[in-house]
């Protein structure tokens, strides 16, 4: 995104990115620069499955405008945010603690708050493991600090727990401070670093803690992964560990959570595969987000390595190679026993053009194009940026088991989510970049593809009925010498008990008992196990965020953590949390104490006026009854007659003089304007003389009406009744006559203005304006211009890619010339088009029209649909720079829609109204897409709701 100056309020806002490679917009400014970074970890040896970390970030503003600031960082699979702050210079200059409110709410506020001027902080999930935080404002030359605090799960390796915690950073840091926390460890589990980590401080005891601190200044990144891990020694591998704490808000129940490594290694069983056969189908995802050449590298050769090993072996081996990006391309297919098949292969992965979105479910299909598939071998990071998000739509590829290559760095984006639930449904598993890096990798990954696939099956409760809430609460799939089995639930908090956990591993069944003794009241409550259950239960939700965003909002306010659908926000003021309806974060003990009383004066003050209110109610009932309750005479009934009697012929009479005024006014305003029509001048005389005449008997009418008041006051009953037909009578009458006269002196203006239209036809058809195609006098579209084929055309769009890698206009620029070499793509008046130009006309009385490319009408049918090909994926590039985006959403859907692909951009405009319900703008494309695209009605009142 390019830098943008608003000259009203003098900010600017471009994203800054920490955790990932840094992005340039159009104009090649530079994010903000972080200066300063300083990591906290802590971990308990009791229960070391769990830790947190906590990021304090400095950056600094060298730009001379205030910026709003825009930060992405990407988490560990199983982390899960649980808090962020920033700087407050209003608040004694300490970091202020924001708190969770629903997605949308806290992006409105944000938003709001931002337009004020005022220092609002935000954190949220776009998707996958990516996360953003959004600060304003960024003085010139000043700095900014944010602190995010996560929580995160240990790894398992053989018997030690591994800590990761990554600091990757792209600019030189002017300091880096890490302190590293290991608290009730014993004598023979010190935690020790790995021999490969470079930022490293020995651990040292002090008061039953081990302390590793590091202070470091002038650090320059380093290439590739930058982490610090760390272990700590484990039980004996078929032991249990397990952990209890109690519940902050109801003590009488804790919060449990164990883990458990099965004893892989006595089920050895292998499949006995008798047909020495296999297809594989490779789903190669060729989208941009995969372009890294090094990524890509390591995927072919633990592939190659794999069918090394299968051929070795002697079994014959079918591959189906399918490409795809925002579309399917068509199968590719290779015997491995052919020679050089493996060469060709190889060559064929590597050539591919990495360009375009990822559509990931229209993978959907493959199934009945391929038939006979024994495993599916998906390469991508499961991040799809175009088409349908509804992973349901790939139950067909789950037939089979589903086997997931992901090399990317811990640092870049993953849909974990999808990840398991298509690893899950389908028996196959996930291999990271961690198992593709691994020694003897590719010989693990072959076993752990031909072994039958290790699950977890069922809990049972053998005493202690208490335990309940229990995830995983279904079968799941386990991972081989991998990680451990968790296990979270509630219990009573006063009693032990007792479970035994069911596994089928190599089609055996294994069973653990295991006893979990009662929660210790002493101990201190983190907090740690409450949140590690709430993610336990959001790993089986996210899959169906949409389905499930009920309950995925109700955890995420509850247990106080970032996802789907809940954000953490930060505000300063009282008035600000007032106006919002924002509660503090209870560690700002005055400002939360203050909202609190303010909260409870209010209701207060509303019970008080409910209370008057239900006061009043009930005496005009009282007044009612006593009403009801009074004995009726004679006297009170002749009384209220003549009131009655009275009241009406005063009614009567001020309807008759409105009428008269009404007619009277009626007759001075039509002269003078029938008068200024000098078209008309042969029918005014006789039209004002015919409604003077009726006026007159009108009025004559009325005074009889009025003199005879009095007689009709004895009859009031009879007169009445005539009067309202006489008075009826007259006005239907007389607006008889006037709707003639009107529609007459119309019928005139209309055959007037014909008249005149008809003199002025030949000159009006001559004043248009012709709007010329936009032509980027860019160097890039000056080498793409001077190519003889298309071919030419799109290898020198990919060599000049990487000079405009993130910039939205240049892959605009370059489709918009595809698409103008396709005869049949010229760009047709749209329904979106005719309702601007309706406007247009309507405010400036002028028609507009574009000037339409003329196309080479000997290109052949074939060159037609490449060149469309090209543009479409070429233009689809755009939702790959940034998610979640909806200013680049939309103007890709308009483009799509220009061209006919409806389908297309009608998910797009649905994300896009979801992402900003609050913005009318948002309906109105969608709405103004569906009328165009012929989608039946009803689809058009979903969303006026």
């Amino acid at each position: 995104m390019a830098l943008l100056f608003n000259d009203d309020n003098s900010r600017s806002s471009f994203p800054m990115y920490f955790g990932r490679q840094t992005k340039f917009g159009d104009a090649a400014s530079t994010p903000l620069k972080l200066i300063k970074l300083h990591i906290e970890q802590q971990v308990n040896a009791t229960f070391p499955l769990i830790h947190q970390v906590a990021t304090t970030m400095t950056f600094r503003n060298d730009h001379n405008r205030v910026l709003e600031g825009a930060l992405e960082f990407t988490l560990p699979e199983k982390a899960t945010i649980c808090g962020f702050g920033e700087l407050s210079l209003d608040v004694d200059g300490v970091i202020v603690d924001g708190v969770v409110v629903e997605k949308e709410k806290a992006r409105i506020t944000f938003e709001k708050e931002v337009r004020k001027g005022v220092d609002p902080g935000l954190v949220e999930m776009v998707q996958g493991n990516l996360f953003r935080t959004r600060v304003y404002p960024i003085q010139a030359g000043g700095t900014r600090i944010v602190r995010v605090i996560y929580q995160d799960q240990a790894k398992v390796e053989n018997d030690h727990f591994l800590f990761n915690i990554p600091i990757y950073f792209t600019t030189t840091l002017d300091s880096l401070d890490i302190s590293l926390i290991c608290a009730h460890t014993s004598n023979h589990s010190q935690p020790q670093f790995l021999s490969n980590v470079k930022f490293q401080q020995p651990f040292i005891n002090s008061h039953g803690k081990y302390c590793s601190e590091l202070h470091l200044v002038n650090v320059k990144p380093l290439e590739g992964e930058q982490s610090i891990t760390y272990m700590l020694k484990n039980l004996a591998p078929e032991q249990a560990i397990y952990s209890v704490e109690i519940d902050s808000d109801d003590r009488n129940q804790a919060y449990f959570a164990l883990c458990y490594v099965p004893p892989f290694q006595q089920y050895n069983t292998m499949i006995d595969n008798n047909e020495k056969a296999m297809s594989i189908c490779l789903l190669w995802d060729a989208s941009l987000s995969r372009a890294n050449v090094e990524n890509r590298n390591h995927e072919i050769n633990i592939l190659k390595n794999i069918l090394n090993i299968w051929q070795s072996n002697g079994i014959n081996i079918n591959i189906t190679v399918i490409v795809f990006r925002n579309i399917l391309e068509e199968p590719n297919t290779f015997q491995l026993h052919d020679k050089n098949c493996w060469s060709k292969l190889s060559q064929f992965l590597t050539d591919l053009s990495y360009d375009g979105a990822t559509n990931l479910f229209q993978l959907a299909t493959i199934s009945t194009i391929i038939p006979n598939i024994t495993h599916y071998f998906l390469f991508s990071d499961c991040l799809s940026t175009i088409g349908n998000d509804d992973p349901t739509q790939l139950n067909q590829l789950t037939t089979k088991p589903l086997w997931i290559f992901n090399a990317n760095a811990a640092h870049e984006p993953t849909n974990f989510s999808l990840i398991n639930y298509l690893t899950n449904v389908s028996g196959g598993g996930y291999i990271s970049r961690d198992k593709i890096f691994g020694q003897n990798s590719a010989n693990y990954i072959v076993q752990w593809i031909d072994k039958p696939q290790a699950r977890y099956i069922s809990m049972d409760i053998i005493s202690n009925a208490n335990v309940h809430d229990i995830y995983p609460n279904h079968s799941i799939v386990l991972v081989p010498n991998a990680e451990r089995f968790i296990l979270v639930g509630k219990m009573s908090s006063t009693a032990s008990a007792k479970i035994a956990i069911n596994f089928s591993i190599s089609n055996q069944i294994h069973r653990k008992e295991l006893i979990i003794n009662s929660a210790d009241s002493t101990s201190e409550n983190y907090g740690l196990l409450r949140r590690l259950y709430a993610k336990q239960m959001l790993t089986e939700l996210t899959a169906f965020p949409e389905k499930n965003k009920k309950r995925i909002l109700d955890i995420g306010m509850e247990y106080s953590i970032v996802n789907d659908f809940t954000s953490i926000l930060v505000l300063e003021t009282l008035q600000q949390h007032i106006e919002h309806n924002i509660c503090p974060h209870s560690s700002r003990t005055t400002l939360y104490n203050d909202y609190m009383k303010y909260q409870q004066n209010k209701n207060q003050e509303e019970s008080t006026k409910s209370q008057a209110k239900m006061t009043a109610v009930l005496n005009l009932w009282r007044t009612r009854c006593t009403w009801y309750d009074k004995t009726i005479t004679d006297k009170d009934r002749s009384n209220a007659f003549k009131k009655k009697t009275s009241s009406r012929h005063d009614t009567e009479e001020r309807s008759i003089r409105r009428q008269m005024q009404a007619y009277s006014n009626s007759a001075r305003r039509s002269i003078p304007y029938e008068t200024r029509r000098h078209a008309m001048d042969d029918s005014i005389e006789d039209e004002s003389l015919e409604h003077m005449s009726f006026r007159y008997s009108l009025a004559s009418s009325v005074e009889r009406r009025l003199e005879s008041r009095s007689a009709r006051s004895r009859n009031y009953e009879e007169m009445s009744l005539d009067d309202e037909d006489m008075n009826e009578h007259n006005f239907d009458e007389y607006s008889r006559v006037s709707q003639s006269r009107s529609y007459n002196q119309v019928q005139h203006y209309r055959n007037d203005m014909s008249t005149t239209s008809d003199r002025n036809n030949t000159t009006t058809s001559t004043h248009t304006i012709t709007l010329q195609n936009w032509d980027p006098k860019t160097p890039y579209m000056e080498k793409i211009k001077s190519s003889s084929n298309l071919q030419t055309a799109y290898q020198i769009y990919l060599n000049e890619r990487q000079s405009y890698s993130k910039s939205p206009s240049f892959y605009f620029d370059i489709a918009s010339y595809f698409f103008s070499q396709t005869s049949s793509l010229i760009p047709q008046s749209s329904l979106i088009d005719k309702f601007n130009q309706h406007h247009s006309i309507s405010i400036f009385g002028i028609q507009l029209f574009s000037k339409k490319t003329d196309s080479n009408s000997n290109d052949s049918s074939s060159n037609a649909n490449q060149s469309k090909i090209l543009g479409l994926r070429i233009l689809t590039n755009v939702l790959e720079l940034e998610s979640e985006s909806p200013q680049l959403l939309r103007t890709v859907a308009y483009k799509l829609v220009e061209l006919g692909l409806f389908n297309l951009a009608e998910n797009i405009f649905r994300h896009t109204a979801n992402l900003r319900s609050d913005e009318p703008q948002s309906y109105r494309d969608l709405a103004l897409l569906l009328q165009e695209s012929h989608i039946q009605n009803k689809n058009i009142t979903e969303i006026s709701d």
